[in-house]
C-alpha cells in the first residue's frame, strides 16, 4: 500500500470517528436543549441550542434577557451575570437570563452552537433568527406577560434587529452602546464593511407600535465618551424610532465610554433601567450630552 493510500485510510478513519463522536453528543444536546428549566442550554431553531444563564423564579410576570456584545478582544461572556443576578433576587415578579449568541459561551463549559465568525460581520440573518427562537421559548417557559430585552454593543444592534423582524415578540428593549446603522459605524471607523450583518436602523419602520396592551418601548444609552459607537448613532436611531411612532427615549451617560460595566454603574442607567421594568413613561425632550437624562 502506497504512503498516499495510507494517508487517505486514515484520514476517513479520523473522519469515521470524528461524525460517531458528533452523533453521540447530539442526543445528549438535544436533550439539554428540551430541558423544561432551560437553566443552561434553550431550543434555537434550526441553528440548535443556545446557551443560557438563567436567574430568578422559574415563571415570572415578566423576563428580561440580557444580550451580550462582539468581546472582540476574546475571552467568554461574564459580565452580564452579575447585574442579572441582582434585578432577580431585587425585584419581585421578574425572572433573568443573560443569553450567549451563537458561538459564543459563558467560560464554564456552557457553549452556544453556531460560530462566531472570528467574531465579526455576524449580526446576521441565522443569529438574528436564532435568537429570535430562544427569546419565544424562554418567554413561553417563564410564562412572562412581559419580554423586555437589555442588548450591549452587538447585541444591541441584534436585539433593535429582532424589534422589527420578530414584530411582537419584544415588548420593551433598551439598547446599550449600539452599532445600530452598521454601515455608518463601520465607514465612521475607518473599517472595511460588513455585507452580512442587518443593522437595527433599517427595521425601524415595521417595529409594531403596540405590543399586547401597552406601547412598544424603547430606550437608547450611549456613554458620552464613548469612541467606538458615539453617541451620534444613539441619537440617530432615536430619531428614527420617533419617525415611526415609536416610543423611545435617548440616555446618554456622562462620563462613560463603550464598555457596560461603567455604565451599569451609573445612576441614570439605573434610573432608566429601573423605569424600562416598571413601565414608567419615556421623558420628553432631547437629553444634553452631559445631563444624564432620558430624550
Amino acid at each position: 500500500m502506497t504512503i498516499a493510500r495510507i494517508r487517505g485510510v486514515v484520514l476517513m478513519m479520523a473522519a469515521a470517528v470524528l461524525a460517531g463522536m458528533v452523533a453521540a453528543t447530539a442526543p445528549a444536546r438535544a436533550a439539554a436543549c428540551n430541558d423544561r428549566d432551560l437553566q443552561y442550554f434553550v431550543p434555537a431553531g434550526k441553528l440548535g441550542c443556545l446557551a443560557v444563564n438563567r436567574f430568578g423564579p422559574t415563571n415570572a410576570e415578566t423576563l428580561l434577557v440580557l444580550l451580550h456584545g462582539d468581546l472582540s478582544s476574546g475571552g467568554p461572556v461574564d459580565y452580564l451575570q452579575d447585574l442579572a443576578r441582582d434585578l432577580a433576587a431585587s425585584r419581585q415578579g421578574l425572572a433573568t437570563a443573560v443569553l450567549m449568541r451563537p458561538g459564543y459561551g459563558d467560560g464554564d463549559s456552557h457553549i452556544s452552537d453556531g460560530a462566531t465568525n472570528e467574531r465579526r460581520d455576524h449580526y446576521t440573518h441565522d443569529a438574528a433568527n436564532a435568537i429570535a427562537e430562544a427569546l419565544r421559548t424562554l418567554r413561553s417557559r417563564t410564562g412572562a406577560m412581559r419580554l423586555v430585552v437589555l442588548g450591549h454593543s452587538g447585541g444591541a444592534n441584534l436585539a433593535g434587529v429582532i424589534l422589527g423582524r420578530t414584530p411582537g415578540l419584544i415588548d420593551r428593549a433598551m439598547l446599550v452602546s449600539c452599532p445600530c446603522d452598521v454601515a455608518r459605524w463601520r465607514q465612521d471607523r475607518g473599517r472595511g464593511p460588513w455585507p452580512n450583518s442587518l443593522s437595527a436602523i433599517d427595521q425601524v419602520k415595521t417595529i409594531p407600535r403596540r405590543t399586547g396592551d401597552a406601547l412598544t418601548r424603547v430606550v437608547v444609552v450611549t456613554g458620552q465618551n464613548d469612541t467606538n459607537t458615539p453617541p451620534s448613532l444613539g441619537r440617530d436611531y432615536r430619531q428614527a424610532l420617533e419617525a415611526a411612532g415609536i416610543a423611545g427615549s435617548f440616555v446618554e451617560i456622562p462620563g462613560a465610554g463603550h464598555g457596560f460595566n461603567a455604565i451599569a454603574r451609573s445612576p441614570v442607567f439605573k434610573a432608566a433601567l429601573a423605569g424600562l421594568l416598571d413601565g414608567a413613561p419615556p421623558a420628553a425632550g432631547s437629553a444634553g450630552p452631559a445631563s444624564g437624562t432620558a430624550g
